[in-house]
This record gives C-alpha cells, structure tokens and sequence, in this order.
C-alpha cells in the first residue's frame, strides 16, 4: 500500500523502492528484496489491486449472472473507484505508464483480457438466457464497454467537479442495457 500511496500523491516517476520500504514502516532494501526492478513491483501493485477489487465485486453482488449481474458489476465498477480515489489514481498512472514500459504492457494487457473475458461470459449468459441480443459480438462490446469504464474513471480524477459521476454512472449503464437487451 506504500507504493500505492507514493504513485497516487506524486506520480509513477516519483516510486521508488527504497522509499516505499521505509514508507511501510520496513528496510529500505527489504522492497528491492522482494522485487528485482520498479517494473515488477508496479505489476504486483496492478495485481494486488485487481484481485482486492474483485473480492469485493464477489461481496457485492455475489452469483448474479446475465444482464442485470453484468449491469451490476458495471454499477459497481463506478461506485468502488469513488470509495477509494487514492488507489483509483495510482491503478491509472499504472496503466498509464504502461505502453513505454513492455513487461508492464504484458502484465497490463494480460488484466484487460481477464476483464473482457469476464464480460463476454456474462454477455454470452445473457444471450442464453434471451436478455441479450443475440446478434451482438461479445468480443467487441466487451472491448468498448471495458475501454468506456476506464475512460470516464479517468475523466473524473482528472476533474471530479465536472464528471458528475453518479449520474454518468447511470447513464453509462441504460446506454449499455439499450444496447444489449434483446
């Protein structure tokens, strides 16, 4: 969480691991200990965010399947970047930083393709269970619904006071029920 806290107040060029260790209360070489590069610690930084953030989408809304699990989940995604902007703005910087950085980039890439891959399964659900068309393409929506997220989370931390974000958030989810809903 130190380094969490490092890249949200000042930026991913300011971590250091050092800095982190002592922030954490630890050996400033205890990070470096654990992590052979900056690089890999940011990967397990982006990891242990996603995996915090899907324990709590588990507690949230547990086993809801189909349209509205999916619209759900999307719900969710807004309503839990509010709660913790903190970590919200380091994950970014993170993503951020990634096109110049390559195994980032593969790290990065490899948690967009669990997260369409979480969203075509829903969409596929949804197709079965005849609350979603049948004619879309799961691949694709699932692409523009998750580049959509990330795009407007990143439009309010950069200005909270103009992305009214409940009420994107609302809109954002009846745009995508309009269109998948069979």
């Amino acid at each position: 969480m130190a380094a969490l806290q490092i890249i949200a107040d000042r930026g991913i060029d300011e971590l250091t691991l050092a800095e982190a260790g002592q922030l954490a209360g630890y050996s400033r070489a205890l990070p470096a200990h654990y992590f052979a590069s900056k690089d890999a610690a940011l990967i397990a930084l982006c990891d242990f965010v996603v995996e915090k953030y899907l324990q709590r989408v588990q507690r949230r809304i547990p086993g809801r399947e189909g349209l509205e699990g999916f619209l759900e989940r999307l719900e969710h995604y807004f309503d839990d970047g509010r709660k913790d902007p903190r970590i919200l703005r380091a994950f970014h910087a993170i993503l951020g930083a990634s096109p110049g950085k390559p195994a980032l980039a593969k790290s990065i890439s490899g948690l967009a393709e669990a997260s369409k891959a979480t969203f075509c399964d829903f969409l596929r659900a949804g197709i079965a269970r005849g609350e979603i068309r049948p004619d879309i393409v799961p691949e694709a929506e699932a692409v523009w619904i998750l580049a959509a997220l990330r795009g407007v989370m990143g439009q309010w931390l950069n200005d909270e006071e103009k992305t009214p974000l409940p009420k994107v958030r609302d809109a954002f989810v009846v745009s995508v029920r309009r269109a998948l809903q069979a």
